[in-house]
C-alpha cells in the first residue's frame, strides 16, 4: 500500500509539474509538443497489420502498363505510417529476373520470400494465386491475430478470402494493386483499395527518366551534343517504352520547376536551334537527382 501510494505522489508531482512547464511555453512552443504527444498516441493506436504481395503483378503490371519498377521503400513507409506491421510475405516466380532485381530491396523488410515457380510451366500466374490464398487462409487461422490484412494483387481469384476476412474474421481487408489490373470485383468487396502509382510517383518517374537520358547523352558525348525538347520526348519515350504525351508533360513541369532550361545554340554562321539544359541543383533540390551524378 506504502509502494502505491508513493507512486500516486510521484504522479500527481509530474503532472503539476508539467502544467506549470506547460504555461511558460510560447504558442508555437506549445503546437510542437501537441504535435509531438499526437503522435507518440497516434503510433501506440495503430492497428497490428499482415501484410501479403502479388510481386508478380506489381513488377508485370508496373512494368508493362507505365514502365516502372515497384517503389519497395515507399509502400512499407506508406504502410508503416498507419499500421504496426507484425508480417509480411512476397509471393512470386523469383527465377525470373525483373522480380530477382528486387529481391536485396525487399529483405530490408522481411526474409519472407515465397518462390511459386512452377516446373511444369502450366498456369504459372494461377499457382501463384494459389500459393498466395493458402497462406492467407492458414495465417488467419494459425498466426498470432492481426486486425488488418493488406493485399497486394489485382487478381479476382482474391475476391473470395477478402470477403471472407471480413465477414466470417471480422478484419480490416486494404487491396492494394495496379491502375487498370486490378479486379473491380476485388476493389468493391475490400474495405479499402490503393491503386498504384499514385499521380506523384508517376509524375517524378518521367521526370527521372527525363534527366537519365540527358545525362547519358552528356556522358557519351562529352557536353558537346545539343538536345531538343522533340528529340528528348523521342528517345526517353522509345528508349524507357512509354507514351510520349507523358513525358512531355514531365517536361513540361520541369520548365515551370526551373530545372529545364530552354536557350537558343548558334550552329555554323547563321543557323540557330533551341535545345535545352539541365539545372543539376533544382534537380537535387526537387529530389530527382542526386549529388554524386550532378554534372
Amino acid at each position: 500500500m506504502r509502494t502505491i501510494k508513493i507512486f500516486e505522489i510521484y504522479i500527481i508531482l509530474c503532472y503539476n509539474y508539467c502544467i506549470d512547464a506547460y504555461l511558460y511555453l510560447t504558442t508555437k512552443e506549445r503546437r510542437r509538443l501537441l504535435g509531438i504527444f499526437t503522435k507518440i498516441i497516434e503510433r501506440f493506436r495503430r492497428k497490428s497489420a499482415a501484410i501479403f504481395v502479388d510481386f508478380e503483378h506489381w513488377c508485370y503490371s508496373l512494368e508493362n502498363l507505365f514502365g516502372m519498377h515497384p517503389e519497395v521503400t515507399a509502400f512499407f513507409e506508406s504502410i508503416s505510417r498507419k499500421y504496426k506491421i507484425k508480417r509480411v510475405y512476397f509471393f512470386g516466380d523469383f527465377t525470373s529476373p525483373i522480380l530477382r532485381n528486387e529481391v536485396n530491396r525487399i529483405r530490408e523488410y522481411t526474409n519472407n520470400i515465397i518462390d511459386t515457380q512452377n516446373p511444369s510451366n502450366r498456369n504459372k500466374k494461377d499457382h501463384t494465386d494459389f500459393i498466395m490464398l493458402d497462406y492467407i487462409y492458414r495465417d488467419v487461422e494459425e498466426k498470432d491475430k492481426a486486425g488488418t490484412y493488406i493485399i497486394f494483387s489485382g487478381d479476382g481469384h482474391f475476391t473470395s478470402v477478402v470477403a471472407y476476412l471480413k465477414n466470417k474474421k471480422k478484419k480490416k481487408v486494404v487491396v492494394y494493386g495496379i491502375a487498370n489490373s486490378t479486379s473491380n470485383r476485388l476493389r468493391s468487396v475490400a474495405d479499402e483499395c490503393v491503386i498504384l502509382p499514385s499521380q506523384d510517383q508517376e509524375t517524378q518517374y518521367y521526370k527521372q527518366i527525363v534527366l537519365q537520358s540527358i545525362y547519358r547523352s552528356i556522358s557519351k558525348y562529352d557536353d558537346k551534343h545539343y538536345t531538343t525538347f522533340k528529340k528528348t520526348v523521342e528517345i526517353v519515350s522509345q528508349y524507357n517504352k512509354v507514351d510520349p504525351n507523358l513525358v512531355t508533360k514531365a517536361m513540361n513541369d520541369m520548365f515551370e520547376q526551373g530545372i529545364l532550361i530552354k536557350k537558343e545554340v548558334k550552329l555554323g554562321k547563321a543557323s540557330k536551334i533551341k535545345v535545352i539544359e539541365v539545372n543539376w541543383q533544382a534537380a537535387m533540390d526537387n529530389g530527382l537527382w542526386e549529388l554524386e551524378k550532378a554534372v
